[in-house]
């Protein structure tokens, strides 16, 4: 009927023209037909708490285990539960009642799966390999997968060939009164990178540092040079060159260079950085004052520096950087660049010392002749010629570098925080899982009375009259029955009893008979002992349990 303007009008909708008044009105004579069959054969629900609990089959194990491993998800639910329900049980009664419900369902399911094999029959062969085998194998990657695959045998190491470098001059000069005075001289990237001959140059770095490298497969050597001239003209102010002329004038100042070099890997995040300081002496201090003391700068005048760096250098996968060999000669001076008038500052290494070192290193150039002099002589001449500036008579400096293999992704923090936080996490993680795995299997033996039920049937019915109580509204017997629940738990011996296999199902053990103690009380015994009242108790719990 509709009402419109104090009219009354009625229209008639036939449900057979609208498909969801017509679905709809089947379910709704479904339900009522299936309410009334409930009714007439007495048929209510009988089961409450967590749904995932009313089946045994494997997606709903698989379901429960994931619904118990999820953090916070199974107190959550209980707490909201209990909040909007209205309950005789305080929040922890409530609980333990959850828990055990839960204990009883893990026991159902540990049992049914028992009961698919005889008793005493030897475990099938899958189960040890999905069990046995792949706990081992998980503990083995666990423990030792991580150290395999961080050491110089991993597997997954790959080269981490130079790919970059710099090279930084700053002399330095410390006052009497403790501050210091620093002033770039020299700065420049990497002209060349050289590879070498491979195995061969890292085999001969090898035999020449024997205490270094163990494994020459797992090392890259690379020739590094670095031009003579700087990459930027020496602009400084008249006034700052005169200040620190000054200071390094003063015979209590303590003069000296420091070489900075770093360098960057293809496989490494973080770049190897080294350093070396040099002293100055009293006539390398006078000569370095004499060049900043001219109004401008004195060109022509060479400062040579006497085992400065060393040779050779080391890069761990750590990435730590190591210098290796006998430090060799330097030179350092000051020019014009042709065409201006801007200072710039030279830093070689004399021609003479390259060739004579020129025996500790391997043959770099693939175009080489391949007959040619003995080794020595060849290697110093190709040394040479790839070095050297013939007009000038000096050598660009360059490093050979030993660079290591690294992992994936290596180098993403310092060297020695890399190491700390990887011991860290590797404990840390070891040490968890395994008291994880130690808190499983921790004090089993005393879950035995409750983990041990072959019949969990009338503890379940029990747990469900509760539910089916509080549902009910009946909160008396909600309470009444709950500690019915807990004073079963209570006592071994009825445990045992309530949880005889019954229907004429065989017992897991290996005997069909239980135990005499524990079906029958000693013979010497009190009147009115506890013994005899929990006998009494096992009729009216058989017979008005639920």
């Amino acid at each position: 009927n509709l009402w419109s303007g104090g009219l009354t009008s009625s229209i008639s909708i036939s449900m057979w023209e609208r498909r969801t008044l017509l679905l709809f009105y089947i379910c709704a004579l479904s339900y009522f037909a299936l309410s009334s069959a409930q009714l007439k054969f007495d048929v209510a629900p009988i089961r409450g708490g967590l749904r995932l609990t009313h089946n045994t089959d494997l997606l709903a194990i698989l379901t429960f285990k994931i619904y118990d491993a999820v953090p916070f998800l199974h107190e959550l639910r209980v707490l909201i539960d209990w909040t909007v329900t209205a309950t005789s049980l305080n929040f922890f009664m409530w609980m333990k009642l959850e828990d055990a419900h839960h204990s009883l369902y893990k026991t159902t399911c540990d049992m049914k799966g028992r009961r698919e094999l005889s008793p005493a029959q030897r475990r099938p062969l899958y189960e040890k390999a999905l069990q046995g085998c792949l706990l081992l194998s998980a503990l083995f990657l666990l423990i030792v997968g991580p150290i395999i695959y961080f050491s110089t045998f991993s597997m997954f190491l790959s080269p981490n060939p130079i790919i970059s470098g710099s090279l930084h001059v700053t002399l330095s000069v410390q006052h009497p009164s403790g501050g210091k005075s620093f002033l770039e001289l020299y700065r420049s990237d990497q002209a060349h990178v050289h590879d070498c001959l491979g195995r061969q140059a890292a085999t001969k770095f090898a035999v020449q540092y024997p205490d270094h490298i163990s494994n020459p497969d797992g090392f890259t050597v690379q020739d590094v040079q670095f031009p003579v001239d700087a990459d930027s003209f020496w602009l400084v102010s008249t006034s700052l060159r005169s200040q620190v002329a000054q200071q390094m004038q003063d015979s209590a100042s303590l003069s000296s260079l420091s070489f900075r070099y770093e360098f960057d890997g293809n496989a490494s995040a973080r770049a190897a950085i080294g350093s070396v300081v040099v002293p100055l002496d009293i006539q390398q201090s006078a000569t370095f004052a004499q060049v900043l003391n001219a109004s401008a700068p004195t060109t022509g005048i060479t400062v040579q520096l006497v085992g400065a760096v060393a040779p050779d250098l080391i890069w761990e996968s750590g990435g730590v950087l190591y210098s290796l060999g006998r430090p060799r000669t330097l030179e350092m001076s000051i020019t014009s660049s042709t065409g201006t008038a801007f200072p710039q500052w030279q830093l070689a290494a004399p021609c003479a010392l390259v060739e004579m070192a020129a025996p500790d290193f391997a043959q770099r150039r693939p175009h080489s002749p391949t007959i040619a002099p003995p080794l020595a002589t060849q290697v110093a001449t190709s040394r040479a010629q790839a070095s050297c500036q013939a007009k000038a008579g000096r050598c660009s400096v360059s490093f050979r570098v030993a660079s290591e293999k690294v992992t994936p992704n290596a180098g993403t923090v310092s060297s020695a925080s890399s190491v700390g936080s990887l011991v860290g996490v590797y404990i840390t993680v070891v040490y968890a899982i395994g008291k994880f795995l130690r808190m499983v299997f921790l004090d089993s033996s005393k879950k035995i009375p409750y983990d041990e039920l072959e019949d969990t049937a009338m503890l379940l019915d029990m747990c469900n009259g509760i539910y089916l109580a509080r549902r009910a509204g009946d909160l008396d017997k909600e309470y009444e029955l709950y500690y019915e629940l807990i004073r079963i738990y209570r006592s071994p011996e009825l445990l045992v009893q309530v949880s005889r296999p019954r229907g004429g199902r065989p017992s897991l053990g290996a005997s069909q008979a239980l135990p005499a103690p524990l079906l029958t009380c000693p013979a010497q015994r009190t009147s009115g002992s506890a013994c005899d009242a929990n006998l009494s108790m096992l009729p009216s719990i058989s017979t008005e349990g639920l």
